[in-house]
């Protein structure tokens, strides 16, 4: 109840998105993938590109950014940021 007043007001300032750039922006996209041998986070990057950062790669898919995946893993491939890696 403190702030109630103050959300309600930020929530209020916000005006129409008209920026072209923004958008265009999509959604990042996961797609599943089984691997058929061990390799490193680096390794499946290579193999299945994604659009974000190999520890962001390792934290989705719980995996310490310097260990390996184990061959059989069903593992995630984020694309469609423009977030840079």
């Amino acid at each position: 109840s403190t702030y109630g007043n103050t959300f309600i007001e930020s929530m209020g300032s916000f005006g129409e998105l008209t920026d072209p750039s923004a958008l265009r922006v999509q959604p990042a996209k996961l797609k599943i993938v089984r691997i058929d041998q061990p390799m490193t986070v680096s390794e499946f990057n290579a193999r299945y590109p994604s659009s974000i950062s190999l520890d962001k790669l390792a934290l989705i898919n719980g995996v310490d950014p310097g260990g390996k995946i184990p061959a059989g893993s069903a593992k995630q491939v984020v694309g469609g940021t423009s977030e840079p890696k």
